[in-house]
Formats: structure tokens, C-alpha cells, sequence
């Protein structure tokens, strides 16, 4: 089997070609980037300010839900000339700080009817600070992922920058991207009868595993085994260009996010 038939086109055209495939290819292709990018973008929500909103889980379908319904959000993207992750995560922040905004104004409903139906000299008045509004800050607020203490203020994360959740969602995209790539790369060494080509780049990459004590267990001796190991590193390395191309990054730019990539991947592992 040519290993290329496994794998979309290496072109920048294999997503546009999705959608203008027909209404049947077009929902596929929402499945697939709404699986890709789901657990990337619960990771950013956990470790950013919104994550106060209620749980990353909910949010990140709530934002497929409200974007994916919408027939046009992937030709929007197109138009954009982003990567998808770029176009994911602005359109996930949008999406967040709508949510703030809706609470704002039921909060703010929510003063005004209290003001006008309180007696005079309660001390309510229509101009409590929106902090210690009802359901901002009182003890019945609902939180989401990793709380902390203090009253949420909603105001405080409009423009809040998220510079740690997005290093956050670019390892945890990092480590799907490669998950996706080998497993491609597996399926098709297993294919071609190729098993234990499979088996020693593992063990050797993956597993951290010497080749001085893989002999026994793939059949191949050390010499042999940089030799292999290696022609599957690159089938690897070729998979993840196929995958950065499909999801929008331009072929001129791969080998500069390659890079970046194994930055992401070197920090998680030390993380």
C-alpha cells in the first residue's frame, strides 16, 4: 500500500475541498474538528479567568453548539486566512464573553427589580456595585473549574489576557496532533506487515526504551534499529506536515511550527 493513500491531501486545499463537498462531507468534517480540538480547548477554558463561567467541559460545547449550528462558521473561517486553532480559540472567547455579558445584563435586571420592589431604607440601592450582585459573587454563585476565592466579577474578563491558558492549549493541541499522527503511521506500518517497525519506534521514542534491549523483543539489532526507528520518525514527521497543512497552516510555514512544535512537546514532557 503507498503510504501517502492513507492520509489527506498534503495541499492547503483538503479542508475547502471538505466543505464544497456537499452538505453529507460538510457535517463529517464538523465532527472531525469539534473531536480534534475538543480537549485543547477544555484545557484552555481551565486555565483561563473564564474558566469561573461554569465547567470547561460545558463551555467548550456550548461553543460548538452555538457555532457548529450555524451551516456557514467553517467558510467563515476560510475567509479568515487563519489556522483553525486560531479561528477555534478566538471564536471560543467570543463566545465566553457573550456569556458574560448575558449575566451582566441579568444581573443588572435583576438589581433593578430588587431596587423597585425593596421598601425605602433597606439599603438596596441600584447602584450596588455589580460584584455583590445576585448571582456575582454571593455565596450561591456558581464556579466552574479550579475556583479560588473572592467574588467573580464578570467586568474582569473582557479584556483579561490569557497568556498561560494559551501555552496550555498549545501543548495539549500539540500532544493531539502527534497522537493523531502516529496513530495514522501505526495503522499503516500494521497495513504493510510492517509491526515491528511500529513496535521499535515506540518502545525507542515513545517508551524512552535503549535499542541494546529491544533486540529480543523486535527482532532487530541496534545498528539496524537507528536505521528503522528512524524511517518511521519520519513517516511521523511527514504525517504531522499532512495534519498542520490540513488544518489550515500554510505549507511555507510548517517547518517553523514543526519547531514550535517540539517546543510544545519538550515542555510537556517536563512539565
Amino acid at each position: 500500500m503507498p503510504h501517502d493513500e492513507a492520509f489527506p491531501s498534503t495541499n492547503a486545499e483538503w479542508l475547502h475541498q471538505e466543505l464544497d463537498a456537499g452538505e453529507e462531507r460538510r457535517r463529517a468534517l464538523r465532527t472531525v474538528v469539534m473531536a480534534r480540538y475538543f480537549e485543547p480547548l477544555r484545557i484552555y477554558v481551565k486555565g483561563s479567568s473564564y474558566r469561573h463561567l461554569g465547567e470547561s467541559a460545558e463551555l467548550v460545547s456550548a461553543f460548538f453548539v452555538s457555532r457548529f449550528a450555524r451551516d456557514d462558521y467553517l467558510d467563515a473561517w476560510r475567509e479568515s486566512r487563519m489556522t483553525l486553532r486560531r479561528w477555534l480559540i478566538n471564536g471560543l472567547i467570543l463566545s465566553m464573553r457573550e456569556e458574560v455579558r448575558r449575566r451582566r445584563r441579568a444581573a443588572k435586571r435583576g438589581m433593578q427589580q430588587t431596587h423597585e420592589a425593596s421598601p425605602k431604607g433597606s439599603g438596596l440601592s441600584a447602584t450596588t456595585p455589580p460584584g455583590r450582585a445576585p448571582g456575582f459573587g454571593s455565596t450561591t454563585q456558581t464556579r466552574g473549574d479550579d475556583d479560588d476565592d473572592g467574588p467573580f466579577d464578570p467586568l474582569e474578563l473582557l479584556e483579561s489576557p490569557e497568556p498561560e491558558a494559551e501555552a496550555a492549549f498549545e501543548r495539549a493541541w500539540a500532544v493531539s496532533i502527534l497522537r493523531e499522527a502516529c496513530e495514522e503511521v501505526e495503522t499503516i506500518c500494521h497495513a504493510d506487515d510492517e509491526g515491528n517497525m511500529w513496535l521499535l519506534f515506540k518502545r525507542h521514542f515513545l517508551d524512552g526504551q535503549p535499542y541494546a534491549l529491544l533486540v529480543d523483543e523486535t527482532g532487530y539489532e541496534p545498528a539496524r534499529a537507528a536505521v528503522v526507528a528512524r524511517t518511521v520518525a519520519n513517516r511521523v514527521r511527514a504525517a504531522l506536515k499532512r495534519l498542520m497543512v490540513r488544518d489550515g497552516i500554510p505549507e511555507e510555514e510548517v517547518e517553523g511550527e514543526l519547531v514550535r512544535f517540539s517546543a510544545q512537546l519538550h515542555r510537556e514532557s517536563d512539565a
